[in-house]
């Protein structure tokens, strides 16, 4: 999920000299009480947004419409003013409806081929928070990558194979990662993963599969050898990963897939036939 800011948004709060019993961050201008000046040049993100608990969004599904439009193009403006407007501009009570040190601000969507953004609902923002996942992705990756299991291959039989009977293998890991909850920047970050794994069988020939495959009686992951001989195999687990903040979302763990890769080898032997003699 790639973010960047076509034009950074600048508040700007004229406060030369904060009248006393005035929140920090509010000018009263003398044209009217509570007004605060802001100067802006419209900041836009690509991709879905984050919008943070507690933020009085207006109307109240407006941080699930905004986390799951990732094609979407943003654009964050005053509040008060005129949409697409630029320049300073009067907002009265714009921090009032808000709390301490933020301003509400509108946010305006343009679905992917939309030439002209469309308002789509208001909330307070917070300028140290981040709006999109991408903010606190390196830590999620990271705790990601953290709780991923151990590849641990592994073959039956186990001592040798025969020519021509099927090889059961087992990467030892569960299918999923399961739903794991961290604290992570002051959010709560629900995870999960799936995995699929590629084998690799030394002989020339591969599959893919949604699942880890297992010993006897699972033959899910299964490979005949049609001659003999030691056969170096590979196994690679790929991760995908999604995520929930503050119950909003999914939203996809970016960056490369998550791979692990282990190797074993695979010794297998001719059948031979063996005559058993009978009773006279």
């Amino acid at each position: 999920m790639t973010t960047h800011r076509a034009a950074m948004l600048l508040l700007a709060i004229l406060a030369a000299a904060l009248p006393t019993g005035l929140p920090a961050g509010q000018t009263n201008t003398g044209r009217c009480a509570g007004c605060v000046v802001v100067t802006t040049g419209p900041g836009q993100y690509v991709g879905s947004m984050l919008i943070p608990a507690g933020s009085r969004p207006v109307p109240v599904g407006l941080p699930n419409l905004a986390s799951r439009c990732p094609g979407c193009v943003w654009t964050l403006e005053p509040a008060c003013q005129t949409p697409r407007l630029t320049g300073g501009v009067m907002c009265p009570g714009a921090q009032l409806t808000c709390p301490r040190r933020q301003l509400r601000l509108a946010l305006l969507l343009a679905r992917p081929g939309a030439l002209t953004p469309v308002r789509v609902g208001t909330f307070c923002y917070d300028p140290t928070v981040a709006l999109q996942p991408t903010g606190i992705l390196p830590g999620v990756r990271a705790r990601f990558v953290q709780l991923l299991p151990a590849l641990h291959p592994s073959f039956q039989p186990t001592a040798v194979a025969i020519v021509n009977v099927p090889v059961l293998f087992a990467a030892g890991q569960p299918g999923s990662l399961g739903r794991p909850r961290f604290t992570l920047a002051g959010h709560v970050v629900d995870l999960a993963a799936t995995a699929s794994w590629t084998w690799q069988y030394g002989d020339g020939a591969s599959g893919w599969f949604a699942v880890p495959g297992g010993g006897y009686p699972d033959t899910d992951v299964a490979h005949p050898y049609l001659l003999a001989g030691q056969f170096a195999v590979t196994v690679t687990t790929t991760w995908q990963g999604q995520y929930w903040v503050d119950n909003t979302g999914p939203f996809v763990v970016s960056g490369a897939p998550v791979t692990q890769v282990a190797r074993l080898v695979v010794t297998v032997l001719p059948a031979r036939a063996v005559l058993v003699g009978g009773s006279a």
